[in-house]
């Protein structure tokens, strides 16, 4: 680690001050000032940007008259967060989009930031004709165990459902569908 401000290839490296540890502005694209609060100021002036409908903050960067619409949360990462790996997404770790603070940013996977969405409550799986998977509703569920019931097969329940004889067999032997089985009695 090094104990000065020197920049390289737009990282900063950490500064030693008087018992604490901060980080210094680093330039980026040659016009704009990025600090690890998560802003980012042209010509003294902090930019607002916009957030998007995903709720990410997101700004309209203009070097020799070509904009770049770049995320927020991205540029602070691209300058402060080494990413050794080379991991292609920015995660933030408490959840808040606009936390753009550098403690805040991670690189992962696309499977490992898919993975903390469901860990901290962001997404939630969907369960049965809550799903975009499905052909089937839980209506479907309880007319499947009654047609078992009345000595259907399952290639004729899954011909009369247009799905596989796959899924009836999941279904009927509760590998499936399960939050619809604590009403069923087979």
């Amino acid at each position: 680690m090094r104990t000065n401000s020197e920049q390289k290839e737009g990282h900063v490296y950490l500064i030693q001050a008087v018992g604490t540890t901060r980080y210094s502005p680093v330039k980026y694209l040659d016009t704009f000032e990025v600090f690890p609060d998560g802003s980012i100021w042209r010509y003294g002036r902090q930019l607002k940007g916009a957030v998007t409908i995903n709720g990410y903050r997101q700004h309209k960067l203009k070097v020799k008259g070509v904009q770049n619409l770049r995320s927020t949360h991205r540029v602070i990462a691209e300058c402060f967060i080494p990413n050794p790996e080379n991991k292609p997404q920015v995660n933030h770790i408490n959840g808040i989009k606009l936390d753009n603070r550098v403690e805040n940013l991670e690189w992962v996977t696309a499977s490992e930031n898919h993975k903390h969405a469901f860990a901290i409550g962001l997404q939630v799986a969907r369960k049965g004709s809550q799903s975009n998977a499905t052909r089937l509703i839980e209506d479907d569920i309880k007319l499947i165990f009654g047609m078992k019931g009345f000595g259907y097969n399952q290639y004729q329940i899954a011909d009369a459902f247009d799905v596989s004889e796959g899924v009836i067999g999941k279904i009927l032997r509760k590998e499936s569908w399960k939050h619809c089985h604590s009403e069923q009695v087979s």
